[in-house]
């Protein structure tokens, strides 16, 4: 699938963006072209029955003014990066960096008023994300702590590039589109990239980077079907969580990985249509959904590299996009100080 059209929400303006991979690869992608203004499509089954629920407490953030947020990154100190719109039919999507305690800085590619998606942000301050130019391709960037931009496409990336995940040593993954349309994920390393693809998927994308080089991604299979991974020295591990669909267009997404390698997706089931937060800690899933939002329509994007904050976003009962961050304390085993 591929979502290279205008919508008028602020959700399929990330989308857009953040999918050029042609892949699973995050979660606004399937999340957000089911909702517009003013209705919530609602699952109508329950979300998957894991053992446990990730013991957390939830802010929401929403920019002063904005008629969606999304929470899309977050990292050790608690700085989150998303994207927000102002009203229907106005700009298409602004970025905006929100430090704990101030108010959030907002910003765009420069020459742009389209869009504008961050993806991550890591501890020294640098983010990366994706604008659509006139024509509707996306672009990878880089902004640093300064606020300069700059624009990094892989050569290969004909069709679009996107940036989805950088690490403090900065090391950067992402997706692309080669000229027949068909998505790859890539490593940048300090001038060189290298792609890297699931073996014999349809689709790949890289959407989390640990700071000892641990990488999470999705990928299509030849039914359609979404699956997480992780890529740890060479070795491909594929992450299905229980209960997701196993339908065209459900799966697994995973979509960032800790220090400490815990991973952050959702599924998508078939019998409801929802959307559900996991993590997955020591080969276990715990549910992590915003307690606010309308049933099955949560999901978390990042998880910062000391594994005690989560960002993502949720729709509430009216419609409404708002992001959240989740301050971890327990989950399955594990416990967050």
């Amino acid at each position: 699938m591929r979502l290279h059209r205008r919508v008028t929400t602020l959700a399929a303006a990330f989308t857009l963006a953040a999918a050029a991979a042609a892949s699973p690869a995050d979660a606004a992608w399937l999340l957000h072209v089911r909702a517009v203004p003013g209705r919530t499509e609602r699952a109508t089954a329950p979300g998957p029955a894991w053992p446990s629920r990730a013991s957390a407490q939830f802010r929401t953030v929403d920019v002063p003014g904005a008629l969606w947020t999304a929470a899309n990154a977050v990292n050790n100190k608690g700085t989150v990066v998303g994207a927000w719109v102002s009203s229907p039919g106005g700009p298409f999507g602004f970025g905006y960096i929100e430090k704990p305690g101030a108010q959030p800085t907002t910003f765009n590619f420069p020459g742009t008023y389209d869009v504008t998606a961050p993806s991550a942000l890591n501890d020294w301050g640098t983010a990366v994300g994706a604008y659509l130019d006139s024509s509707g391709v996306p672009h990878g960037w880089v902004r640093w702590p300064s606020g300069r931009f700059t624009q990094l496409d892989d050569p290969a990336g004909v069709g679009g590039t996107s940036l989805f995940q950088i690490n403090d040593a900065g090391v950067i993954v992402g997706g692309y589109t080669d000229a027949s349309g068909t998505g790859h994920g890539f490593v940048y390393d300090h001038g060189t990239f290298t792609t890297l693809d699931f073996p014999g998927a349809v689709g790949t994308a890289l959407t989390g980077v640990n700071n000892s080089g641990a990488i999470v991604g999705s990928y299509t299979d030849a039914f359609g079907v979404y699956h997480g991974f992780r890529y740890e020295h060479g070795t491909f591990t594929t992450i299905d969580a229980p209960g997701a669909g196993t339908a065209s267009g459900q799966g697994t997404p995973a979509l960032s990985i800790s220090a400490s390698g815990v991973i952050v997706g959702f599924v998508t089931n078939d019998s409801g249509g929802g959307f559900f937060g996991w993590l997955l800690t020591k080969g276990q899933f715990s549910s992590l959904d915003e307690p606010n939002a309308a049933p099955g329509l949560s999901v978390p994007l990042n998880i910062s590299s000391n594994g005690r904050y989560v960002s993502g976003e949720y729709f509430d009962t009216s419609g409404v996009l708002h992001g959240y961050v989740a301050t971890l304390t327990s989950y399955g085993t594990t416990t967050h100080k």
